[in-house]
């Protein structure tokens, strides 16, 4: 038997997910020096460049990815370069702020 209340829980915290996500692209600002200086620690300068050419918002995302790694233990500066660089292809994009959250929920 499914449980109709299970999938509408699940639904919702969907959306409210996708509303988190929405806000914090709509809201992102530029990281601060302080936290430049830390990815600057994981990056290479050529890495560093490509990393702040993306807006705000992805530089925000890439940064809350490494930081969640390094406080689950990992210490891998390669992982945590690629943490910080994951999205770095949708640069060439050249998206509105609402293409991405049309695309998510397509």
């Amino acid at each position: 038997m499914v449980n109709i209340t299970e999938g509408s829980s699940q639904s919702l915290m969907r959306i409210s997910y996708r509303g988190w996500q929405f806000w914090k692209v709509i809201s992102a600002k530029p990281l601060s020096d302080v936290l430049k200086d830390e990815v600057k620690l994981v990056l290479s300068e050529a890495q560093m460049e490509l990393f702040l050419r993306q807006p705000p918002s992805g530089q925000q995302h890439g940064y809350r990815v490494m930081r969640v790694l390094y406080k689950g233990g990992n210490q891998d500066m390669d992982l945590l370069a690629a943490a910080l660089l994951h999205d770095v292809g949708k640069i060439r994009l050249r998206s509105t702020w609402w293409d991405k959250p049309l695309v998510v929920l397509a």
